[in-house]
């Protein structure tokens, strides 16, 4: 997960820089998040705004299959954009959480 305006504040980084030219610089949160906790954020910190929000696993093997869960985690090195242009993404509860807010503001989810 990471944040749209890191990825943004990265991509502006990555055209002004000097030293981006002909670089590829991969954007990404600091670690990988489930939807399980995902949604255990929203309850915790929107309360009865994230009501509807389910918090429980899948424990049946096939129902995760069909919706494409899978343990696997893919590594995402970002050492280069922080070496080379100081860039550091959110944390990701402060990303869920200016999500949701944004979404309320917006009226697309109701809250």
């Amino acid at each position: 997960m990471v944040d749209v305006r890191d990825v943004a504040e990265l991509h502006l980084r990555a055209m002004t820089h000097p030293a981006a030219a002909g670089q590829r610089f991969l954007a990404s949160g600091d670690r990988a998040v489930s939807l399980l906790w995902i949604a255990r954020v929203l309850a915790e910190h929107l309360g009865e705004r994230a009501a509807r929000v389910p918090t429980r696993e899948f424990d049946d093997e096939r129902a995760r299959e069909a919706v494409g869960v899978t343990e696997r985690v893919p590594i995402l090195r970002t050492e280069k954009a922080r070496s080379v242009f100081g860039w550091t993404p959110r944390d990701p509860v402060t990303t869920i959480l200016d999500t949701a807010e944004s979404l309320f503001r917006l009226g697309l989810v109701k809250g």
